[in-house]
């Protein structure tokens, strides 16, 4: 998703009509808030319910501290080079790196659902099903 996102930023970045801006925005903005949906939704997952509301705010905090300090940078880029392409680079730059970096990440295979429909938990005692907890 990320990468799709990079392509799309440089393809805009050398657009140069605005034809080549009305075929390319669509894609740009899709590409830009696919990957939302999956985030808000993997937050409580990966926090836990207890800590969903804090993982929730600090996340959001961190998104409105790049949507203040991106623009800066964009004019800083543009005012030094006249480029819409160098500027949009730069602005692919962002999520290139957090590409790069999710290519370390390794998961572990979703356990397969039981026959009830929920999926296994992680064995310990807190999170035992009732029947499991009284034999701990």
């Amino acid at each position: 998703m990320l990468g799709a996102f990079v392509v799309a930023l440089l393809v805009f970045g050398t657009a140069d009509s605005l034809t080549a801006f009305l075929w390319t925005a669509p894609f740009l903005g899709v590409a830009a808030y696919v990957y939302s949906p999956l985030m808000v939704a993997l937050i409580p997952k990966l926090s836990g319910v207890r800590l969903a509301g804090s993982a929730a705010g600090a996340t959001n905090a961190f998104w409105q501290l790049g949507s203040t300090v991106v623009p800066v940078v964009l004019g800083i880029v543009f005012d030094a080079t006249h480029s819409f392409f160098a500027t949009f680079a730069t602005l692919a730059a962002g999520p290139l790196l957090g590409m790069v970096l999710m290519l370390g990440v390794r998961e572990d295979r979703a356990a397969p659902a039981d026959a009830e429909g929920e999926l296994p938990t992680s064995g310990t005692p807190g999170n035992l099903p009732p029947e499991a907890s009284s034999q701990v």
